[in-house]
């Protein structure tokens, strides 16, 4: 456990970086994202409302950038792909 406040040039500190990238890496990653939560065991549904609530800054602003259609055909893409590989005999 650390003892004191991290100093100010602590090389362990959390730090986000924007980066620009085109609609093809946005879709990758958003992506990954559901299958995360897909994942972790949220329902489609569940992980659409994660999309919906503005608390949530990175899937909030994927879902007003590409729409609720977009987002929709994401989870159900991902989760069928999720379901086939789990579902295996």
């Amino acid at each position: 456990m650390p003892r004191d406040e991290a100093g100010v040039e602590d090389p362990n500190e959390l730090v986000g970086v924007a980066l620009a990238a085109s609609d093809a890496d946005e879709a990758l990653m958003a992506g990954c994202i559901v299958e995360e939560f897909l994942r972790l065991g949220l329902a489609p549904e569940q992980v659409l409302q994660l999309f919906r609530n503005p608390s949530y800054g990175l899937t909030h602003a994927i879902w007003a950038r590409h729409g609720e259609a977009w987002v929709r055909r994401l989870v159900d893409c991902a989760d069928a792909d999720w379901r086939a590989r789990t579902c295996r005999p």
